[in-house]
């Protein structure tokens, strides 16, 4: 390995493959000249409660930040390629009902190339520049890939792609072949599979109460093999309350703010179920739409899991109660309105479904 001491020893970079995440806001100095302090408020709670934990829970580093973008490394070019799904669909959500003016809109470029590490964690090189580029290029709401990108991920993610052929691009010697993703687009229409996620961007229609992440909703129940719950999410602490199979009571758990906890504390309440004769085929999960809701709810419909993201305004409100709210009250009214749903009962919330809307 050579660094800039040359041979003794002395290594300040080092070269290795990496797949490069880039993303800035469109129009960023339109919006902060409109509005400076409202746009620069906004940035900072989409960092916080969307952009941030999508990269932390799909195993990205932030290389570094420029006021209004970001470039992120990973590992895998599907994680990047995720991630970028995850973010779009979450300013999607984020910008309904928002006139054209007001709405801050992401590009994004994926590429997976050679770069150099600086001594600092910086990143430099061709496999950099180019997700740069390809980022300048992408039309707002769409995922840019290079054809590297594209040929690793496709097959695995079932989205419109437009293919733009080989486009030149600034400061970049050869043509690359470029990909344009758009979250939210499908492929091709098909049946609604047993378990995954809706792809829809309407998230928070003010006439819908719960959001349904997954394929099957109010199909037949066998208690038997199902575990239900509910989570309070909150920026540290997850409070979760699940109801298992063959027991009278549900349990409340205090969890970690982690996706990957939670997948692995489900996988063993599947376990210690199966272990009292009781083989868990359906997990079924609600929660708030709130800070960490949708990608969290993306991320546990990618491992089987149903959720049911439910507006807040929805649950009901004893107005002669005098208590202050607490996790254990919201998470057991959570649980308590997911199996009445679950149940059939009317009114108690609803969720469109095939763009209809049911109660």
């Amino acid at each position: 390995m050579i660094g800039s001491a040359g041979w003794s020893g002395n290594v300040t970079e080092s070269r290795k493959l990496a797949a490069i995440l880039a993303a800035d806001i469109v129009g960023y100095s339109r919006l902060a000249g409109a509005d400076e302090e409202r746009v620069l408020a906004r940035l900072r709670t989409l960092r916080s409660d969307l952009v941030d934990p999508t990269i932390a829970v799909h195993g990205g580093r932030v290389v570094k930040r420029t006021g209004d973008g970001v470039l992120v490394e990973f590992r895998s070019v599907v994680d990047a390629v995720r991630c970028a799904i995850d973010i779009q669909l979450g300013m999607a959500e984020r910008n309904v009902g928002l006139p054209p003016e007001k709405r801050i809109e992401y590009r994004v470029g994926v590429h997976i190339g050679d770069v150099v590490e600086e001594r600092d964690g910086d990143l430099m090189g061709d496999g950099v520049n180019i997700a740069a580029r390809l980022e300048g290029i992408a039309e707002p709401g769409r995922i840019c890939l290079s054809e590297q990108a594209y040929w690793q991920v496709k097959g695995r993610l079932d989205l419109g792609v437009k293919d733009l052929g080989p486009t030149r691009l600034k400061n970049i010697a050869e043509p690359v072949h470029v990909y344009s993703l758009e979250a939210g687009v499908p492929a091709r229409a098909r049946p609604a599979a047993k378990v995954g996620y809706s792809w829809s961007v309407e998230l928070t229609s003010r006439r819908r109460d719960m959001t349904q992440f997954s394929g099957s909703a109010q199909a037949a129940l066998d208690y038997n093999s199902t575990i239900i719950g509910a989570l309070e999410l909150s920026e540290k602490k997850w409070v979760l309350a699940v109801q298992l199979p063959g027991v009278s009571r549900y349990s409340r758990h205090v969890l970690e703010a982690c996706g990957d906890g939670l997948a692995s504390f489900l996988e063993r309440l599947k376990a210690r179920c199966a272990a009292a004769g009781r083989k868990i085929a359906r997990v079924i999960l609600t929660h708030e739409a709130g800070r960490d809701g949708f990608w969290l709810a993306r991320f546990l419909a990618r491992r089987s899991i149903e959720v049911h993201v439910i507006q807040p305004s929805s649950l009901p409100v004893d107005r002669r109660a005098r208590r202050a709210k607490t996790d254990i009250i919201d998470v057991e009214m959570l649980l308590r309105t997911l199996m009445a749903w679950l149940r059939g009962e009317p009114r108690v919330c609803s969720q469109r479904e095939g763009g209809s809307e049911k109660s």
